[in-house]
């Protein structure tokens, strides 16, 4: 696996997280009705000339739109099954790795997302020691 392969694991995290989100507002929204202003006179003389606003339910473009949502919801969903594979993919290749050390150093780089900074500083190495690591051990396997 590359390395370039195992960054975008955090970025899947986010894309999940917004398709989800994403999922649920179009299923949230709401059925809306049409509305419209028509001319109208008073009901009583001297019957002043005017406007009244009217508003109903226009099936047509409701089942329009229902099914507008429906096709994004399918897209948004074969997204995040997409995403999810190719998380899980980079999951169980962070999983197959039998030297523990560089195996922490992947959780913590691509799962947790840490800093190499912040990888350095909690395994008592210097920053360039844990990336020297990783690519090491990419370029070997």
């Amino acid at each position: 696996m590359k390395i370039e392969e195992l960054e975008q694991l955090n970025d899947l995290h986010k894309e999940i997280a917004e398709l989800e989100a994403a999922i649920k507002r179009l299923r949230q929204q709401k059925s809306g009705t049409a509305a419209d202003k028509v001319r109208a006179s008073g009901k009583e003389y001297p019957y002043i000339n005017g406007f009244k606003q009217i508003s109903g339910y226009n099936m047509a473009a409701e089942e329009r739109r229902e099914a507008l949502l429906d096709r994004k919801e399918i897209l948004l969903n074969d997204r995040k099954k997409k995403a999810e594979a190719a998380e899980l993919k980079i999951m169980e290749y962070i999983n197959s790795v039998e030297d523990s050390r560089v195996r922490m150093i992947m959780q913590y780089r691509f799962i947790d997302g840490y800093k190499w900074e912040k990888i350095g500083k909690l395994l008592n190495y210097n920053r360039t020691y844990p990336q020297k690591l990783i690519n090491n051990y990419l370029n070997e396997h």
